[in-house]
């Protein structure tokens, strides 16, 4: 992802252009609802803090909400551990390729911020964009206000 971003700086210093393929890269500012879920599979994610977390395995809906859900396959170190979590959608930011969970948790804790638990979900297809298939509002030109009451 550091790679991406170096290149994309010296691209726009140089004044150089490149085009993307189609249903490649998102445009920027492009809304992650309006996406398809084959287009997010097996994209990379990672934490606001760069901690590479794993690849989009599926996009699910919350079977009582109906809100949009990013599952993502979390390997342990050397491949041990491996655990799913589900992201709700309104936390997940596009960045070049990959994808960003915008709240401050650490990979060490997702488990326990995101639980998956499979019977809570389903699967949607692939080829519509996720707006079509949720209830999910979308979201502010410069993403949603999270405000966290502490009781």
């Amino acid at each position: 992802m550091k790679l991406w971003l170096i290149v994309g700086a010296l691209t726009a210093l140089s004044g150089g252009v490149h085009a993307a393929a189609p249903d490649s890269a998102p445009a920027p500012g492009r809304d992650l609802h309006a996406m398809a879920p084959a287009q997010l599979i097996k994209r990379d994610v990672y934490t606001r803090f760069d901690e590479d977390l794993g690849k989009v395995k599926k996009i699910v809906v919350d079977e009582q909400s109906r809100r949009p859900y990013v599952v993502v396959k979390v390997a342990g170190f050397l491949g041990l551990g491996v655990l799913h979590i589900a992201v709700p959608t309104s936390d997940i930011q596009l960045q070049d390729e990959g994808l960003i969970i915008s709240s401050e948790v650490k990979k060490e804790k997702v488990d326990r911020e995101y639980p998956y638990l499979e019977e809570h979900f389903a699967e949607i297809p692939t080829r519509r964009p996720i707006a079509e298939l949720s209830r999910e509002p979308k979201a502010e030109p410069h993403g949603p206000i999270v405000t966290r009451v502490q009781h």
